[in-house]
């Protein structure tokens, strides 16, 4: 038996990944877990404030162990670093972040997964890129979920064809609302996964065409 952490994030921002990886690490396997052999995956939302800092840790599915869930959470809280973003007019802005840890004791036999936030089928591939294709773009939401600023984001940048589908799916269906700590609406910027497929049912028609 070995120890080892998976990390997987929906990461991102303008100014870079956020710095969890290689900050939350195999040596923060917390002792009391690895005694009892305990381990689990926890996806998780973040609420970062304007200066950048984790303002709230919410796990969205239990991994069965409540007090892996809350260290999660804490510890994700404690360590995770994100550069502050402002709008086009300078006003700082908050921003929503979600990923997920899977605290392993020996080789999983499956990597575990974050749905991600977009499913598209279209009716082609562009020229190139062979589908499914996985990317993530990023994205300014209103308070009232009105969208700006769309484009691929980080290291994951998709086909340009491919995130103009998907920036105009969710301008059209409305971005995510980020509320702060004390319920308001907020500016805020977003990053969401995306996957595009082919479309079983295509006839591989120009022009290139998506269904959510």
């Amino acid at each position: 038996m070995f120890l080892l952490l998976l990390l997987a994030v929906i990461a991102g921002m303008p100014q870079g990944d956020p710095s969890l990886q290689g900050v939350i690490s195999a040596s923060d396997y917390p002792a009391w877990a690895v005694r009892a052999g305990v381990q689990g995956s926890i996806p998780f939302d973040l609420l970062i404030g304007p200066d950048g800092k984790v303002q709230r840790c919410s796990v969205l599915i239990s991994s069965g162990h409540k007090r892996l869930d809350v260290y999660t959470c804490a510890l994700v809280q404690q360590k995770a670093a994100f550069a502050p973003v402002a709008d086009g007019s300078g006003q700082p802005l908050y921003g929503a972040y979600r990923g997920i840890i899977a605290w392993v004791l020996d080789y999983p036999g499956h990597a575990t997964r974050l749905t991600p936030d977009l499913e598209m089928q279209v009716n082609r591939a562009p020229v190139g890129v062979s589908l499914p294709v996985d990317f993530k773009i990023y994205y300014i939401s209103s308070p009232t979920g009105a969208v700006s600023g769309c484009r691929s984001d980080g290291e994951a940048k998709g086909p340009p064809q491919l995130v103009g589908l998907a920036c105009g799916s969710i301008a059209k269906s409305g971005g995510q609302i980020v509320h702060n700590l004390a319920g308001a609406a907020v500016a805020a910027w977003v990053v969401s996964s995306v996957r595009i497929s082919l479309d079983p049912h295509s006839q591989a028609a120009p022009p290139l065409t998506a269904s959510d």
